[in-house]
Order: structure tokens, then sequence, then C-alpha cells
């Protein structure tokens, strides 16, 4: 099969370092087609393609790839501050790139910017086209406008979704056919819009042993992109919500239209893209929530937390949402930010987890401050999951948490407090757990509740929990309210002496109701003080 390669852009003007720092740099008029074996003839071309204003596609990246022969063109993916996504038969095995960001008119690019690292998927294979996907690290970030913008990535509950019939934009700097010999780049950037195909039609055009569970095939009845776009972005939106799907990597031997333009599906790649990448992946979101509520934490659906009030955006700023996903599914729970790179949890909500992403300053999930990946996860040696016990872990942030009104570090209880019951101290508890308004509540709720609970002692606790209850657990009353689904690894706090410091994490509630009347059980964290400060960089007093 036949595949559309990038053309050869030679490079004049620049600097003895070979840098280029801005479009003065580069002689766009000395560009010669580069020959590629498998083209069968100069006809290919993108059709149809309306140029983009200065803002239409702000997060449209050009690649410009120097080897000793000249330079490469390739399309690509603002996708992080940090992070381009473009293709791998773009950038396998090599290292001199720089990104062209804002150049809706190549004469006008905002920012040029060198590619640090070159990030090929390892699965990655030219011969059978497979994989064809590659992260590529910017040297600094840029320089932001209106211009320059990032992308959404796909949220996670569009895994498996097929997109058919979507109306995808596929923008890129490649041919148009309006001439033979077209130089690369060309100096407008445009764009086609293109319904998405079923794959078992695609492969028709492409054998389909070509065509795999990810890639993504768009029509090319009113355009197609063609040389030059490789890596190119690929978008729909829905719900007013513009969203990468995938990237461009080859089309039919001649770039016609008529026959399918194929792309990498991002959806197959969430994982290694948030393992790799600073980049946003959404798991929920309250507008989108109500449509896929076999992703809350699968429980009975009359558990509930009442009488919680709702929390302002400074009321309890190191509370953490802990979206984790598992091979089969995304369950959700809260945590304490207790240092810049650490997250206490709930050992229950992330032993065997696949990978983790941290919500920050989320007191409305449609207002999320930051989203951090967490890079492990130190779950308690002692921890067992069928008595309940020692239920309490560490996280470690990918990177260092940006601090704010929003975003605070809560305070550890001092070694004066080991020992110390707690009983009767009034306890606030928060999270995003269901709330028993409704049945098969989706979780997370949109908006972050809080209540108020007095500290009862384990004897009476102990009374609810005869077989599971330990010193190391502290109780609530539900008298109040009550912590419940997805409040697991939740704050438990207290203030004293005008100091507010966490005492616990939730970690369970009666098995069958969350109901009030029935004690809430946390872990008690002046019991593990000595674990905490040996395995994280939280200051203990």
């Amino acid at each position: 099969m036949s595949r559309c390669f990038v053309l050869l852009l030679l490079v004049a003007a620049v600097a003895a370092t070979g840098e280029i720092r801005n479009a003065q740099d580069v002689d766009w008029t000395r560009v010669r087609r580069f020959y590629d074996p498998h083209a069968d003839a100069p006809e290919r071309r993108i059709n149809n393609g309306a140029i983009a204003g200065p803002t239409d596609v702000p997060w449209a990246v050009g690649l410009l790839i120097s080897l000793s022969s000249g330079t490469n063109f390739c399309g690509g993916a603002l996708i992080s501050p940090t992070h381009v996504l473009t293709a791998a038969s773009c950038v396998n095995g090599q290292t001199a790139i720089t990104a062209m960001l804002g150049a809706s008119t190549m004469a006008t690019a905002s920012d040029f910017v060198p590619i640090s690292h070159v990030r090929v998927h390892p699965d990655y294979s030219s011969f059978l086209d497979r994989d064809d996907i590659a992260i590529l690290t910017l040297a600094r970030e840029p320089r932001w406008s209106d211009h320059i913008q990032i992308i959404n990535l796909p949220r996670r509950m569009y895994i498996g979704h097929s997109f058919n019939n979507y109306v995808t934009t596929i923008s890129g700097w490649g041919e148009t056919g309006t001439n033979t010999g077209e130089p690369l780049p060309m100096p407008n950037l445009r764009f086609i819009r293109s319904p998405v195909i079923t794959n078992f039609s695609c492969g028709l055009s492409f054998l389909l042993t070509n065509i795999r569970n990810q890639h993504i095939c768009t029509t090319t009845d009113s355009g197609a992109p063609c040389v030059g776009d490789q890596g190119a972005p690929v978008t729909v939106t829905e719900n007013g919500d513009t969203f990468l799907i995938g990237v461009h990597v080859f089309t039919a031997s001649r770039c016609e239209r008529g026959r399918p333009a194929v792309h990498v599906r991002l959806t197959e790649y969430m994982n290694w893209l948030e393992l790799n990448t600073d980049a946003i992946i959404l798991v929920l979101i309250y507008q989108l929530a109500a449509a896929a509520p076999e992703r809350s934490l699968a429980v009975e659906p009359n558990r509930r937390i009442n009488n919680g009030a709702e929390a302002g955006p400074t009321d309890i700023p190191f509370i953490v949402g802990v979206l984790v996903t598992f091979p089969s599914r995304t369950y959700f729970c809260g945590g304490a930010l207790i240092s810049f790179f650490h997250i206490l949890s709930s050992a229950n909500c992330v032993d065997g987890y696949r990978t983790i992403t941290v919500m920050l300053g989320a007191y409305d999930m449609s207002l999320v401050q930051d989203f951090i990946t967490v890079s492990s996860v130190l779950v308690h040696p002692n921890h067992s999951s069928f008595f309940d016990s020692n239920d309490l872990s560490i996280l470690t942030l990918s990177r260092m948490v940006r601090l704010s009104d929003r975003v605070q570090i809560v305070n550890l209880p001092t070694r004066l407090y080991v020992g110390h019951s707690f009983n009767n101290y009034e306890a606030t508890i928060s999270g995003w757990g269901q709330t028993g308004s409704s049945t098969g509540e989706p979780v997370p709720v949109r908006r972050l509740l809080y209540f108020r609970a007095r500290v009862i002692t384990n004897t009476s606790c102990l009374v609810s929990f005869p077989l599971y209850l330990r010193s190391s657990n502290i109780c609530t009353s539900t008298d109040t309210g009550a912590a419940c689904v997805g409040d697991e690894g939740g704050p438990v706090t207290v203030t004293e002496n005008g100091q507010t410091f966490l005492i616990g994490v939730h970690s369970y509630s009666f098995s069958r109701g969350c109901e009030r009347g029935w004690p809430s059980v946390h872990t008690r964290i002046t019991d593990y003080l000595d674990w905490i400060e040996s395995n994280s960089d939280a200051v203990v007093a």
C-alpha cells in the first residue's frame, strides 16, 4: 500500500547553530518536492480546504524536522503547555525538530520552540502502519496568545466510542492540489470538515488487515488531508466542547477524494498519554456525568451523604479529587494535600490502579484549577481490604502543586496529639460523594459538599462494626450528615486554637446504606505519623 510521506523543505539563512527563531530564518521560496518512491503521481492534494483565521485552529502546530539533506514538514497538535502530539512516522529517529506555533500564515508565525525530547510509541511499526503516534516535549512553554492555545483531549467516557458520523475538522499546511509541485508548507493554514466512517467501510479501501481498532477514518468527499498533513489534528465538537480524537497518518496512494483518510484514534492511547505528558484527561464532568452513570463507583444506589453544605472556593482548599483508572473502569475518591508532592488517600481506592489523576481547587467540577498525574502510589504495607485495616495510601505527584487561595496544604496533627481520642471534637468531613438527591446519582457531584460531625468513642462505634473496628480508626456520628460513596479517602479535619489539621481520611460507612444513625469510620492519622513522615516530604511537628 502506498502512503503519503512528508516533503522536504529547504532552510536557508539560518544561524550557524541551525536554530530557527522566527519566520525570517526560513526561505519559504526554496522548497522542492521530496522524491517519494511510493508516490504514483504528483496529483496528491487536499481539496476544498478553507483558509483558517488566526484564532480558528490555535492548537495546530507545524513541525520542521531538520535532516542532513533538508527539512521535513509535518503537522501536530498542542495538547499541554509542554507537549505536542504528532505521527511517529514524522519524527521517528529524529532529534533536530522545531515547533512552529500560531502560524495561521507562515509569514506571521507567533513562536518557534525547539523540541527537547521525542517519545515514539513503543509499539510503532512503519511497515504495519501501527501505533503511529509520538509525543514531543517542548524546550519551553510557548508565548501564549489567542493564536496559541491547547486542544482538549477526549474524556475517558469516550473510550470505546466509535464517533461514527461525527463531523471532524482536519487542519494543516499540506498540498491543496491547485497546481503541480506546490511548495510545502503552504502559506496559509487550511481546514476541512469530514464525517467519521466505520472502520469496516474504511478497511475496504486499505485491505482489512491494515485498518485496526487504533485507527479512525473520515471520508474525503468534501476534502482530503495529504502531503504535509501527517500528524495534523483531527477534532470534533460536542456540547460546545471541541476536543482531539485523532492525528492524521495516511491516505490512499494519491490522496484522491473518494478514498478515506486514516488517523490514529486517540481514545486507544489515553493511559499512555497520561503517563507521558502533563495533558489534562478528564473522567467525568458534571454536564456529561448523567450520560455515563456506570462510571460512578458501583455500589448500592441508596447510599447518601445528607445535609451537606456547598463549599466556597477557599473553604476546603486542601481537598483533592482522585480519579483512579483500573483495567475495567474508573473510580472516584477523595484525598488530602499534605505537601507540595504528596496526597493522603484511602488504600482501598488505589490498590491495583492503572493510572491516577488528581484534581485540585475543584470546589466546582466545572471550574477545576489544576490536574496532575500521580507518578507513584504507596499503599500501607499492612493494608487489608478484607478487614478494612490500615486503609491509607500516599500518592506522589508527577510535579509540584501550584498553591493559590483555592489550593493549600493541610496541616498534619503534631506529635502532641498521638494517643489523643478527639472524642466530642467537631470534625469537618468533605467530598463529592453521593447526596441522596436522586437514585443512581453520578459521582462526582458537581459541587464540593461538607458537613460537621461529632467524633464518638471507639467503644460506641464498635457496636456497629464489631469485627472490623480497630484503635487505628476514628469514628464520627452521622446525626448531622454521613460520608458516603465517592467520599472515600476524603479529609476529616478539626480546628483547635485557631489551627485546622487533619485527623483522618474517610474509609467506610455501613455496608448497606451510609444512612444516618450508623457511624462513619475513618483512618486515624495520629497512628501513622511516623509512616507518613518516612514516606513523604510532609511536615510533622
